[in-house]
């Protein structure tokens, strides 16, 4: 399983992509992640389609309050 964390806008993002599974979290929340042949989508984004996870995790973020700290 290939795990990466990144960061952006303030968000930290966690990724998980495995050949069966992908997931994704941000801010320690999951995110439901779906891969098609038109690529990664999420309910959150439900009419785009991403080529990657990266990507998808970024456009959610983007769309995510940040959290207190």
């Amino acid at each position: 399983m290939d795990e990466r964390s990144i960061s952006h806008k303030g968000h930290s993002i966690v990724i998980r992509d495995d050949q069966d599974k992908a997931a994704v979290t941000i801010d320690g929340h999951p995110v439901r992640v779906f891969r098609s042949d038109a690529g990664y989508w999420t309910p959150h984004q439900a009419y785009q389609r991403f080529a990657s996870l990266d990507d998808l995790a970024r456009a959610v973020a983007e769309i995510t309050q940040l959290p207190d700290r």
